[in-house]
């Protein structure tokens, strides 16, 4: 494991982008530079030093950084100059519920027969719950099957129902309506004179 400091320029880097980009340009800069001189692909950066990086905002990054390098197996880990690395978290082994109460390989065994009555016992409850399930389902399906025009379109309940009375009517029937609404307004407009 091998440690170092560096002071890196950016502003030479962030100068050549846009400056909605320059942060950003910053950050690759700085990745750039440390796998240049540490000789490792994946570089980490800390989060003081990410926070100092955009602690101006997107279009003022600074102009140089001190930062401290630490490599580890595979990658690099950079932090702001002043600051500690985050410590590995270790892995604790999974302790199951036998070694949690201190029981034996021998006393496994008792307690598994004892558990599998018990699973039957919940198995034997699933089906009945099953059967409450499926009888809503459906319910559920019916709705779904038949598109219904109010789904597709919020519409008042009156214009459905009109729609289906005109769609019965065949072509004869609605000549001879046609007739008898004509017939009604030469009678109103004759008994209005």
């Amino acid at each position: 494991m091998m440690e170092r400091t560096y002071i890196i320029p950016l502003r030479r880097e962030w100068l050549k982008a846009p400056r909605y980009k320059r942060a950003k340009k910053a950050v690759t800069a700085l990745k750039e530079f440390i796998q240049r001189h540490m000789k490792k692909e994946t570089v980490k950066i800390g989060k003081a030093l990410n926070h100092a990086l955009w602690e101006r905002g997107i279009k003022n990054p600074p102009h140089k950084i001190k930062v401290n390098c630490k490599t580890e197996d595979d990658h690099c880990l950079v932090e702001l100059h002043g600051h500690k690395f985050p410590e590995k978290k270790q892995e604790e082994v999974k302790k199951g519920l036998a070694d949690k109460l201190g029981l034996t390989k021998k006393d496994d065994k008792k307690v598994e027969k004892p558990a599998a009555p018990a699973k039957d016992a919940k198995s034997e409850a699933k089906p009945a719950e099953t059967a409450k399930e499926t009888k809503p389902a459906p319910k559920e399906v019916k709705p779904e099957s038949k598109p219904t025009p109010k789904a597709d379109k919020p519409a008042p309940k009156a214009k459905p129902e009109s729609k289906p009375a005109k769609k019965e009517k065949t072509e004869k029937e609605a000549i001879q309506d046609s007739f008898d609404s004509a017939k009604k307004l030469n009678e109103l407009t004759n008994n209005a004179k």
